[in-house]
């Protein structure tokens, strides 16, 4: 099944996303918008957004490797302590 490709639309300002709907938002990356928003504010250069991007892509790979290579601690520690970690008890 072939994934559907998002087109990438770069807002240069926060402004620009107030303009969006509701169902926009909920499609845009959250990271993209948040850097967008720290256009601006002093150290933040925008060119260098798709470099924080790919900064953020390796650590969010990076944790996703981890998640997947502890989680026979996270099961062992639910069973133990009666919960699940990230969801209702039970």
């Amino acid at each position: 099944m072939k994934r559907r490709q998002r087109k990438r639309v770069v807002r240069q300002t926060w402004q620009d996303l107030t303009r969006f709907s509701d169902a926009e938002l909920a499609r845009t990356n959250l990271a993209l918008t948040n850097l967008v928003c720290a256009a601006g504010l002093p150290g933040f250069e925008l060119p260098a957004l798709s470099q924080y991007l790919g900064v953020l892509d390796k650590w969010a790979k990076h944790v996703k490797r981890e998640l997947r290579r502890n989680a026979h601690r996270r099961e062992r520690d639910s069973k133990r302590d009666g919960f699940t970690h990230g969801g209702p008890p039970g």
